[in-house]
């Protein structure tokens, strides 16, 4: 996408909630939202707009994606999806477009539903797949395995899954046992898969120890001076 275009879509996107905005419509929003949550919102997802139009798109996507937390705006998910594709995160960006078609239908808004479907028709061949393998042998108890800090459902195991492209860190840990971490570099486009390997059990003197119970030795000798 040359500048020009570039620019005209960021302009685009703005407009769709600008103009609610100005209409004193405001776009979908959770009915929880409290008026003080809704201005603080709004000032980061205009903080947002101004970081991503000088191309500072990792602090907007910041901006965009707090705004969203506080405020769940579908002007808000639109302008977050855009950011997150010109950031390159093309699976973050595919998964809020697909949401935003979603909302987008639910509200009965045209405009945006073609916005989204055009994004998503042009995120699709550049997704990254990668599967994490789980073999029944390490299946322990409490096991959980973690891609990039989020851990994964384990209807999700041993799935395709999009994924951002990048370093992608593998993580398997499980209560009383050793975790391993795996890393992996995933182009656009690619299809990849990670075999997790069995976790090796901690000896009984890397346990975790239980609290002490009873009174410490602080609290006996504190008893016995006032005592």
């Amino acid at each position: 996408m040359n500048t020009r275009v570039g620019g005209l879509r960021i302009a685009f996107v703005s407009a769709l909630v600008g103009s609610t905005l100005s209409l004193g419509v405001a776009p979908a929003r959770a009915q929880s939202t409290s008026s003080d949550n809704r201005a603080v919102a709004e000032t980061l997802f205009f903080a947002g707009r101004g970081l991503m139009e000088a191309g500072r798109y990792n602090e907007a996507c910041g901006k965009f994606a707090e705004s969203y937390r506080i405020d769940p705006a579908a002007g808000t998910l639109l302008n977050l999806a855009f950011c997150h594709e010109k950031e390159g995160k093309v699976a973050s960006a595919w998964g809020e477009y697909r949401q935003a078609l979603a909302e987008a239908r639910k509200a009965n808004r045209a405009d945006r539903e073609e916005l989204a479907r055009e994004h998503i028709a042009t995120l699709e061949p550049q997704l990254p797949m990668l599967t994490i393998e789980v073999p029944d042998a390490m299946r322990v108890k409490g096991l959980e395995v973690l891609r990039n800090g989020t851990a994964l459902q384990t209807g999700a195991w041993g799935l395709e899954l999009p994924t951002d492209p990048g370093k992608v860190e593998i993580v398997a840990r499980a209560p009383g046992y050793r975790p391993k971490t795996k890393f992996i570099t995933l182009e656009k486009a690619q299809h990849a898969s990670v075999r997790l390997e069995k976790l090796e059990e901690l000896p009984p003197e890397e346990m975790p120890q239980a609290p002490a119970q009873g009174w410490s030795t602080k609290r006996i000798v504190g008893a016995s001076l006032v005592g």
